[in-house]
């Protein structure tokens, strides 16, 4: 359990200089190491900024959408756990994944209902409301420890 608390603190460390470094959300996108080319989410909704979090990391299984945007704006959760989006907001909103490979959606959620998703396997999801497209997000999803892992 140990270990996998330590390796989500190092995972909302690394995200939050990785969005910080290249200063406020919507600045510039970082730049592939090897190639200098600059990094493009894939199919990510043309309002979203490149660069999401601005320092607004959550760890856990909920977000709430506000007429702000989804909070906390990047959530680090685990493989194989519920996330529910909570709408808050006074109108109707959504959940649309940009870049999950299925195609994932929510459907409207009217404003005090909600919508959950459990993710079968890893990965970093970039997602929007298709009602306010100004909306977006990340989910990153990371391996659960069982307790049996090194130093766990």
């Amino acid at each position: 359990m140990r270990a996998g608390i330590a390796t989500a603190c190092v995972i909302l460390a690394a995200l939050a200089g990785a969005c910080s470094s290249g200063g406020a959300a919507g600045s510039s996108a970082p730049t592939h190491a090897t190639t200098g080319q600059t990094a493009q989410p894939v199919g990510q909704a043309a309002n979203c900024p490149k660069q999401l979090g601005g320092g607004h990391f959550g760890l856990g299984t909920k977000v709430k959408i506000t007429p702000q945007g989804f909070d906390p704006q990047i959530l680090v959760t685990g493989m194989n756990l519920n996330v529910t989006w909570t709408n808050s907001s006074s109108k109707p909103q959504s959940v649309h994944f940009d870049n999950w490979g299925a195609p994932v959606d929510s459907g409207p959620i009217a404003p005090g209902g909600s919508w959950t998703f459990k993710a079968a396997h890893t990965g970093s999801v970039l997602y929007h409301s298709t009602l306010d497209g100004s909306l977006c997000g990340q989910l990153e999803i990371q391996l659960t420890g069982n307790g049996s892992e090194p130093g766990g």
